[in-house]
């Protein structure tokens, strides 16, 4: 049985050790990513396809500054320095699992009983971007052109992206509501 590689990482448990592959476009012959038991990060080092593995990484993330805790934390870090949407970047990890999203109207009536007036609301985000009525993305900000209604995997994506970001620390309203109806979307909480 073939593997799919876009999910070869989905059951990962969070500080097992690990070492793989980076199959993201343009970097995928040379570049590897894991999880360090001794610092307690995780980590990427990636080399452009055409580049020399005897060079030093054009990218490294997870090596020294602040560690990463965890795999979607190393996603953030290398959507931002390669300027690449979190799909392809969770699939380049292998990041990718099955989900199957609520529907716009359910995201709508869990939006109605948490709804407080004058809060910033994540709920309002996805629940646009889920209909196709969104420019951006709503963690990433990654541009989505008009119409664009997300499939499963985008979604997944933006959850990733979601709590990586919360894991590297930053805490806004805005972000926690974003985490809060991204995971709803997605299944990942009850009702």
């Amino acid at each position: 049985m073939e593997i799919d590689l876009g999910s070869r990482n989905a059951g990962l448990v969070v500080g097992e050790e690990l070492s793989d592959s980076v199959e993201i476009p343009g970097y995928e012959h040379h570049s590897t990513w894991g999880y360090d038991l001794n610092t307690r990060s995780y980590w990427a080092s990636l080399w452009p396809n055409k580049g020399d593995r005897d060079d030093p990484p054009m990218i490294s993330v997870g090596w020294s500054g602040r560690a990463l805790p965890r795999p979607d934390c190393v996603l953030v870090e290398l959507c931002t320095q390669l300027r690449h949407d979190p799909l392809t970047v969770a699939r380049g990890l292998g990041l990718m699992r099955l989900i199957h999203p609520r529907t716009p109207e359910q995201l709508a009536t869990r939006h109605v009983d948490v709804f407080e007036p004058g809060v910033v609301d994540g709920y309002t985000l996805v629940g646009s971007w889920l209909v196709g009525d969104a420019r951006q993305c709503p963690a990433s900000g990654w541009p989505c052109h008009p119409g664009y209604v997300p499939g499963p995997e985008h979604i997944w994506a933006e959850v990733l992206y979601v709590t990586g970001r919360l894991y590297l620390g930053e805490r806004t309203s805005l972000l926690t509501s974003l985490d809060e109806a991204l995971c709803y979307a997605a299944r990942l909480t009850g009702d």
